[in-house]
């Protein structure tokens, strides 16, 4: 019990830094200055990759991770692609030229979004409603479509390059 105290600990400290840090990036972002508002809103990708401990859970190994295992290892907290998710998502009508390098946008709801002239190259799109969405001029080198609702997207000067083919080789 007391490694438990410790790894739960250390979980909720590592979790409320990434909550300040994305706090006061929200706070950031209602700012009229377009510049700025593209400068904050492009940190997003790197408080998804912030990797903090596993958080333990007495039930292990029926679920969750083992106390030891939240003691050493640190991954992608699936609540903080949550938040970093709707937080793109509130702001979608304001995403226009708005470099998003690598941001993992996986089941994002964006329809009627803009996204025009925005740089989404290795972004993860898998599975995103992009419905009726403005990506004329959008960069996606690299990026994962995958199983995206596309329907009355507008497409025009799109940039698409698939850098490694996934149907294997020809």
């Amino acid at each position: 019990m007391g490694l438990y105290g410790i790894a739960s600990t250390n979980y909720e400290a590592a979790l409320d830094r990434v909550e300040n840090r994305m706090g006061a990036l929200a706070s950031q972002l209602a700012t009229t200055d377009d510049e700025a508002f593209k400068q904050f809103i492009r940190q997003i990708h790197r408080i998804q990759r912030m990797e903090i401990l596993l958080e333990p859970n007495l039930l292990w190994p029926f679920q969750g991770h083992s106390v030891f295992a939240s003691l050493f290892i640190e991954e992608q907290n699936p609540e903080i692609l949550q938040w970093t998710r709707q937080t793109i998502e509130s702001w979608k009508g304001r995403l226009a030229g708005v470099n998003l390098f690598r941001i993992n946008l996986s089941g994002a709801r964006l329809s009627r979004a803009n996204l025009s002239e925005a740089g989404l190259p290795g972004a993860n799109l898998s599975g995103a409603e992009l419905l009726a969405v403005n990506l004329s001029g959008t960069n996606f080198h690299g990026a994962n479509l995958s199983g995206a609702n596309l329907y009355k997207a507008d497409l025009s000067g799109t940039y698409l390059w698939i850098s490694k083919p996934f149907w294997g080789k020809s």
